[in-house]
């Protein structure tokens, strides 16, 4: 139950933080919950495999979306949203950053060429895992993948 509490306030902080910073720090800590269900409660044996498969791709979409940030904040000075909605970018920097930003979160969906880790995910958490990866995870996933692009690269 406590995996459930921490995944509900983390995902109620990336519907509603308006930093950028913030948002990766709670997209990122998403992941936490998930692990610990899939080790502590997970069928096979093979659970050891897929947590290395989540650790692998999240951490490299993770790295993509704080060095996508980073160049923001470098090139802006903030890492707040509306602030950033307001700046006008050069198109080199809105194209990096959409590139970086679409890649990281394209591994964190996963859309289909970057998705290898999600089968073994489903198969290796316990029932409720197995949902909550499906109908939260992947939802928030997708909320980002709408809302940080379309506000930098406008």
């Amino acid at each position: 139950m406590l995996c459930f509490l921490i995944l509900n306030f983390l995902i109620l902080g990336v519907f509603t933080v308006q930093d950028l910073l913030l948002l990766f720090i709670c997209f990122e800590a998403t992941m936490i919950p998930l692990v610990v269900l899939v080790l502590r409660c997970g069928p096979t044996v093979k659970r050891i495999s897929a947590v290395k498969y989540i650790f692998v791709y999240t951490g490299f979409s993770g790295l993509l979306l704080l060095l996508g940030t980073l160049y923001l904040y470098k090139y802006t000075g903030t890492t707040n949203l509306l602030i950033l909605s307001s700046t006008p970018l050069t198109q080199q920097v809105s194209v990096r950053c959409a590139v970086l930003f679409c890649l990281a979160l394209a591994l964190k969906i996963p859309l289909y060429p970057f998705h290898l880790w999600l089968p073994q995910a489903h198969v290796e958490a316990p029932t409720a895992g197995s949902v909550i990866l499906a109908a939260l995870l992947l939802k928030v996933g997708g909320y980002t993948f709408i809302k940080v692009p379309l506000v930098i690269c406008t």
